[in-house]
Order: C-alpha cells, then structure tokens, then sequence
C-alpha cells in the first residue's frame, strides 16, 4: 500500500472513529446524528448514505463539509488530524461556515496571506508565491510518502486557490504541510 493512499486511510480513520464514538456516546443512530447536523447549521450539510461512506472509510468530506462537522462537534480540527503534530488546540466557532462562498472566501484569504508570510521568510519569494512552486512542494509532500504519486498539476492549484472551488481535504491538508501550519489556520 502506497503511504499517500496510507495517510488518507489514516484521516478516514480518525474521523471514522471520532464519528462512531460520538454516536455510541450519545446513543445516536446515523439518522439522528444526520437529522442533528443538518438542523445545526438549518441546512443540508449531510445524508445519512454519506454519513455511513464517512463512518465506513469510503469517502472523504470535503473541506467545507470537514470544517463544519468540526463545528458541530466543538472541536479543531487538529483533534481529528494534525498536520503540525503540535498538541491539540482550543475548538473556536468559525464564523466563515455560514455559507459555503464564504468559508471559500476566508480560505482564499487566509490562503494568500500565510504564502505572503512564507515568502518574506523565503529567500526566493517570488518563487514561493508561484502556483508551479506551490504545486511542486506539494507534490514533493506528497511523494515523501508515495514514489509514484502524479504530479501536482499548477493549473490545478491556481483553479483551487484562485477560482473559489471547495478543496479535496487531503489536498487541503497537503497544502498545510508545505505551508507548516493546521488547516483550520486559514479559515475564520
């Protein structure tokens, strides 16, 4: 098994995981626990098919699902995967998950400024600053783990940061391994 396909199974895991054990804790069933999510937030934000995909290791939310599932749970979202492995930090509401443009909005932004903030630490800032460069390192991480893992295409990024599109959430987290900071970092 390649370690990227390895490194997606963990992220599956943990929030497999976290989601069975608030279930069991609060004798919910997968009905429930759909019907208690999509009142939080007074809208759709999941089906009990999707939630049984994420409890069965299928699937993956995507970003904006993640982070609002981290909201109805009152957690950060280094409690269910870190990427700077630094202790856990302290759940805080996000208040850009009120709709998914602007969750998007704060992710590009946030986004911006933290590669701005790398590269004045970077020598070559202009470099650091490029989609190519971005997609390169991303690649790079992703390759650590995985030889044969495909290229990061640049224009695939520039779409993703540019162009208010949802990020896969294993490639938002690969992002934030280049960048050395938690995904929950970029959001409000």
């Amino acid at each position: 098994m390649s370690k990227t396909l390895q490194n997606i199974q963990n992220i599956q895991e943990a929030l497999a995981s976290f989601i069975r054990n608030y279930l069991e804790q609060n004798n919910l069933t997968q009905q429930e626990l759909v019907d208690q999510i999509n009142a939080f937030f007074s809208k759709k934000v999941l089906s009990q098919p999707q939630l049984n995909k994420l409890i069965a290791k299928k699937s993956m939310p995507r970003s904006y699902t993640f982070f609002l599932l981290c909201d109805f749970f009152q957690i950060h979202s280094s409690e269910i995967f870190s990427i700077t492995e630094s202790p856990a930090k302290i759940y805080q509401k996000k208040t850009c998950l009120e709709t998914k443009n602007e969750f998007i909005s704060s992710l590009q932004m946030h986004l911006k400024d933290t590669i701005e903030k790398r590269a004045s630490e970077y020598k070559h800032s202009k470099d650091y600053q490029s989609n190519t460069w971005l997609a390169k390192k991303m690649t790079e991480e992703f390759q650590k783990q995985d030889p044969e893992f495909p290229s990061i295409n640049s224009n695939t990024l520039q779409r993703y940061r540019n162009k208010g599109r949802d990020l896969p959430l294993d490639f938002l987290f690969a992002l934030c391994r280049v960048l050395k900071i938690e995904a929950s970092d970029l959001i409000d």
